[in-house]
């Protein structure tokens, strides 16, 4: 339950600190007192978006907290809080701090959190009901979430949205390879022509590192070969070579042998000598740096660079690309049988998906059943017997299957026997609505608790004997939990266990200020009568505020 809220420096309000208890408290004061100021702060408590424009002193930060008892949560909620948000025991204060300057801080028992922590965890707390909230109630996507959550799908929920995501991605995967077969044709002939072509120049991993390598290499080694070349001419050449020369020689010396016979062994040593330079020479010329020119090498360079250019890689990806080409062929080739696959595993993850929402649809049904009976009981004790509800759920088109379902579920009301039932914005009147939404909140109450819920000013347009209803329906919710009840109905407030007043008063400087005040017996008799009467309050309306206290069972 809430203990307390704590304000500081926000809009009227300078510090404030307002202690509740459990059971029915109420809040009344004129309009403009400041009662939506406390529900402003409060909200900021609790995760609302924050307005600087409500902070009272610029130079200060706006600071509100709100003290609450955990003790009452389900052990199944105290777990979960305790393993997200490290919460151990029964007390707990969210509190938020707020500067002019924008920046916003929220803290969970005095740790820092951001606020959409903070936010998460208050809806484990707390309900805040508004007149607002009659909107859901023309809303049909909101009614399908109130079914859902009369019957407690959340974990039920969470796995039909895996099984609807799952049978989305499955469609999209089919339609993308639909499309691919149907530009396969010319994207099929295009494939090939780059395989072709990239088969054709038969590019090696490294190449063209290689062949820049060569190209410095060749550069010089042309001006060697040029050298070796004019070696082998002086050398070995025919015409005035040096060998042959020398072969001339040992021809003529061998004739005379006892004259030459020294001069013809050097010569001969000569001849042996440089045949070998001869031959190493030659094996120079032939080696493979030789085999490829110069130009070679650059006309094969380019066409390297050119084909990676064209296709916007660098050489070095040439291999990569090309096996991605292949691979892509490949999808194209195989193509059908991968389109007969796609469709057997849509099939299948279609009826996994169909199959368990129809699960929830047929769960859906009955606790349909289970909550008409539950809001047409609610009626009779708030001064609806004549009407009806219904709870309409028909099936969704397939193409508006979603993560929710396969239901299209619609709230329907009567207000009186031998009308049709129609969807409530057209039937029912702004006090019916407050009503509705009572009774459907109640209904939902008992089936998922939460420690505290306010309600503001969901008693408008309606008076008198039906507001007494209301008050006793309210007095009743609060045996199972905490309710406050912001209001401006007599004949609701007087069933509250306690009641605070709320009033602007002027504070030092001739500044104004919002009060809240604690109502003792003597000051909620005048206070009531004052709601009955207005500002001037008189005899009558003293006697007739007796006689509501009088009427109201002893809570």
């Amino acid at each position: 339950m809430l203990r307390a809220l704590s304000i500081q420096n926000f809009i009227l309000i300078n510090n404030l600190l307002i202690e509740f208890h459990d059971g029915l408290t109420a809040l009344t004061g004129e309009t403009g007192a400041g009662k939506s100021i406390i529900l402003d702060a409060f909200g900021l408590s609790i995760g609302n978006r924050a307005n600087l424009s409500l902070i009272k002193n610029k130079e200060k930060p706006a600071i509100i907290s709100a003290e609450f008892d955990i003790s009452l949560l389900s052990p199944s909620i105290k777990q979960h809080i305790t393993e997200n948000y490290g919460i151990e025991g029964t007390d707990l204060v969210l509190k938020r701090v707020i500067n002019f300057d924008g920046k916003s801080r929220a803290f969970i028992d005095n740790s820092i959190s951001s606020v959409s922590q903070l936010k998460a965890l208050a809806n484990y707390l707390i309900e805040v009901c508004g007149q607002h909230d009659q909107h859901g109630l023309f809303d049909e996507s909101e009614h399908l979430l109130m079914l859902d959550e009369y019957f407690n799908l959340k974990t039920k929920k969470l796995e039909l949205k895996r099984l609807f995501t799952n049978y989305q991605n499955k469609k999209i995967a089919l339609v993308d390879l639909i499309d691919l077969k149907n530009k396969s044709l010319e994207e099929k002939s295009y494939l090939e022509y780059i395989i072709a072509e990239i088969e054709d120049i038969g590019y090696r991993p490294g190449e063209e590192e290689e062949l820049d390598v060569k190209k410095k290499k060749l550069a010089s080694l042309e001006k060697l070969k040029e050298l070796s070349s004019l070696i082998q001419l002086k050398l070995s050449g025919e015409i005035n070579g040096v060998l042959g020369t020398l072969y001339t020689l040992q021809k003529a010396l061998v004739k005379v042998p006892e004259y030459f016979d020294g001069i013809y062994h050097q010569i001969n040593e000569a001849v042996i000598i440089l045949e070998e330079v001869v031959r190493q020479n030659s094996d120079l010329i032939s080696r493979d740096d030789y085999q490829m020119t110069l130009n070679e090498v650059e006309d094969r360079l380019f066409k390297i660079k050119n084909l990676a250019r064209k296709y916007s890689i660098i050489p070095s990806q040439i291999p990569e690309f090309l096996s991605a080409k292949r691979s892509q062929y490949q999808l194209i080739e195989n193509i059908d049988d991968k389109i007969i696959d796609a469709e057997k595993l849509l099939t299948q993850v279609k009826k996994e998906y169909f199959d368990y929402a129809l699960m929830i649809s047929s769960q859906r049904k009955e606790a349909a059943k289970s909550l008409r009976a539950n809001i047409i009981s609610q009626f009779q004790d708030i001064k609806m017997d004549k009407a009806d509800f219904s709870i309409e759920i028909k099936d969704k088109a397939e193409d508006r299957w979603s993560a929710d379902g396969i239901d299209e579920v619609r709230f329907l009301i009567k207000t009186n026997p031998g009308m049709p039932f129609g969807v409530i914005n057209n039937i029912a009147s702004g006090g019916e609505l407050s009503r509705i939404m009572l009774a459907c909140k109640i209904a939902l109450y008992k089936n998922n608790f939460v420690p505290v819920m306010i309600f503001d000013e969901i008693d408008s347009g309606i008076s008198g004997s039906v507001s007494t209803s209301v008050g006793r329906k309210l007095a009743e919710l609060s045996k199972l939990g905490q309710i406050l009840i912001v209001t401006h109905q007599p004949q609701v407030a007087v069933f509250a266990n306690r009641h605070y007043l709320v009033t602007k008063h002027e504070a030092a400087a001739g500044q104004v200020e919002v009060r809240v005040d604690l109502l003792n017996e003597q000051e909620r008799l005048k206070e009531i009568a004052r709601m009955l009467s207005g500002d001037h309050v008189t005899v009558e309306a003293e006697n007739a505020a007796k006689s509501l206290f009088e009427k109201v069972p002893n809570l």
